[in-house]
């Protein structure tokens, strides 16, 4: 029962459990390895939370039982309905891409994928290729330059003053639109190879 329960709820992060219960057994000159007490302070909780949270929200979004996917579906129809599905991907793209800036990067990239799939799976739009979109809301995400949040390089940027917060908002925003333009051509270039 525990391998079952270890495979199947935990199979990636029990590496991990297993390495932190052994940090904390293993004692060097008297003193264990980790001190779980003192390492819980050094956690960034506040980011841990915030993906959990969309996780939870990716969760609900895509549950057929919830009604979500319908009531989205049903809403979001008269908008998509017809569209080229390169067009949602570009719309879809382009708010994670502006969402990225803000916030985490994972964050955006769960959210903006649940909302796809659940638009996709309601019916609301068709023709979306799924691995090509996950490849282009990959790239989207993953542009974070304009902003401190937007990821760790633009916080260094930003944190160390070497260059102006207007020159990195502008310079990340000219970035952002070039992988945007990138994630649309990956997107085609997925789409008709796959």
């Amino acid at each position: 029962d525990v391998y079952k329960f270890m495979n199947s709820q935990l199979s990636f992060i029990a590496p991990f459990i297993i390495a932190l219960i052994l940090m904390c057994l293993i004692h060097i000159d008297g003193k264990p390895m980790m001190d779980v007490k003192q390492e819980f302070k050094n956690v960034p909780w506040g980011p841990m939370f915030m993906i959990a949270i969309a996780m939870f929200l990716g969760s609900v979004i895509q549950n057929k039982d919830a009604g979500l996917v319908d009531t989205l579906s049903a809403a979001a129809a008269p908008l998509f309905s017809g569209m080229s599905p390169v067009l949602f991907v570009g719309i879809i793209s382009l708010l994670c891409i502006i969402l990225t800036q803000f916030t985490s990067n994972t964050l955006c990239l769960m959210l903006a994928g649940s909302v796809a799939i659940a638009l996709m799976g309601g019916g609301a739009i068709t023709g979306v290729h799924g691995g090509a979109m996950s490849l282009a809301l990959g790239i989207a995400a993953s542009c974070g330059f304009a902003t401190a949040p937007g990821s760790a390089p633009a916080a260094i940027l930003a944190g160390q003053g070497w260059i102006d917060s207007k020159y990195q908002m502008k310079m990340g925003f000219i970035s952002a639109f070039a992988f945007w333009i990138m994630s649309l051509v990956a997107y085609v270039a997925a789409a008709a190879i796959y």
